[in-house]
């Protein structure tokens, strides 16, 4: 029986240390996992501000076409009076 304690202990060693390595493989499986899921947010997130700031481009040109049409009306106006 007590030749077994060695062979018991080494076991229970290995044992350990292979849990231990498949926590870490777990570990970093689920965190390289929840990377990739950041980096994909943030390249949605940096799609959005793009398409927004394109949006408040045309948006300003808009404006300034519509102050040129309104400076239009008011010169032909005071021409027309």
């Amino acid at each position: 029986m007590l030749d077994c304690l060695p062979i018991v202990a080494k076991e229970l060693l290995v044992d350990s240390q292979a849990w231990h390595t498949e926590d870490i493989m777990r570990k970093l499986e689920r965190d390289t996992h929840e990377e990739e899921r950041a980096w994909q947010r943030d390249q949605v997130d940096q799609e959005f501000w793009d398409r927004l700031l394109a949006l408040k481009e045309r948006h300003l040109e808009a404006q300034e076409w519509q102050v040129a049409m309104v400076a239009r009306t008011v010169e032909t106006t005071e021409e027309d009076h």
